[in-house]
């Protein structure tokens, strides 16, 4: 197959995804609202019940005005397919269907190797079946690539990722702490993408990178780790890996939609943040889900270029929120014994 009809292949399975994501994303949030039986008036599950082919539009639609996954349309990356099959997992998992969920984080991990982090997640809380269905899949396709194309691409490909790590990328769709720390120190040009280059190893910059990646991975994986893993855990972790990564381009954020169709009934209806809680919500979907760039840039070479990183920080809002609602719902379970 050439090049032209590999493109072609690729671009027809990300609009599909796309679509596929939609009626995911439909079926999340319906999923989840059902599960909040009890605040059922507060989220609307009844008037969702009967406006269910408007719900299902609004889900359609929301995939193409999302931002890190409509951008697709210029890079052509099949990180909207991994989107889509995170999606998918969470539905699984929802679902109880662990075998099918870990087979499709292992497609993850043979794309990109950091899911791998899920796995530990996982056997740390004794998910067995997840486990096992996560490291058959991404083992065999693993074995598939080395007898295609040789071991010597997996060394080359660790190579390339250590040293990615120790610098990290200064342009401005790099939505990490790297990204942040590059830019603040003005290591790197952070407004044009310069395929051969990559901003100078900084200590600075390299070892905020290591030690937050650490402490998010650390937290997530140990955090409730005595508890039988809910929807929104699954969820968590998912964000964790993203957000640690040295390098999250903003289509990696592409998972966020279907985290807010799990997040935004179960919010509605723990209320996490008291009166607070739909702003914090609409302002956290704004973040990450809006293309405000011709603003942020204006700030690129001062010192609150930090502005480049809202998406980033609309991520971190995120995670808080998923921290919170999973304490929220522990705190309520205890109670209820």
């Amino acid at each position: 197959m050439d090049r032209n009809s590999i493109t072609i292949t690729m671009n027809l399975l990300s609009w599909i995804g796309l679509i596929a994501m939609g009626f995911m994303i439909y079926y999340l949030l319906f999923d989840t609202a059902s599960r909040y039986g009890e605040q059922g008036e507060r989220i609307g599950f009844e008037s969702m019940k009967k406006s269910r082919y408007l719900l299902l539009l609004i889900s359609l639609a929301s995939v193409f005005l999302f931002y890190p996954l409509s951008i697709f349309y210029c890079l052509g990356q099949i990180q909207t397919i991994l989107s889509c099959l995170t999606a998918a997992a969470l539905i699984a998992w929802s679902k109880d269907r662990k075998i099918l969920a870990g087979f499709l984080v292992g497609l993850c991990c043979s794309i990109k190797p950091q899911y791998a982090v899920v796995l530990l997640w996982a056997a740390f809380r004794k998910e067995w079946r997840f486990s096992v269905a996560l490291v058959v899949t991404a083992g065999i396709l693993q074995a598939v690539s080395v007898l295609a194309y040789g071991f010597h691409n997996v060394i080359g490909y660790i190579d390339v990722l250590r040293f990615i790590s120790r610098r990290g990328e200064s342009f401005f769709p790099n939505q990490s702490v790297n990204g942040v720390m590059n830019r603040l120190l003005f290591n790197g040009n952070n407004l044009e993408w310069v395929e051969d280059s990559f901003p100078a190893y900084n200590p600075a910059v390299y070892y905020t990178t290591v030690a937050s990646s650490a402490v998010i991975l650390g937290v997530a994986l140990f955090w409730r780790v005595r508890h039988r893993p809910q929807l929104l855990d699954l969820a968590l972790i998912f964000l964790s890996v993203t957000i640690a990564s040295p390098v999250a381009w903003e289509h990696h954020y592409g998972i966020l939609l279907p985290i807010f169709a799990v997040l935004i009934p179960a919010a509605i209806a723990r209320r996490p943040f008291g009166k607070w809680t739909e702003a914090y919500l609409m302002t956290a979907y704004f973040l990450v889900s809006q293309k405000l760039e011709t603003f942020t840039d204006q700030f690129a070479n001062t010192h609150l270029n930090f502005l480049q990183s809202y998406l980033f920080f609309g991520a971190i809002m995120v995670l808080v929120l998923l921290y919170r609602l999973l304490s929220v719902d522990a705190r309520l379970a205890k109670a209820s014994v």
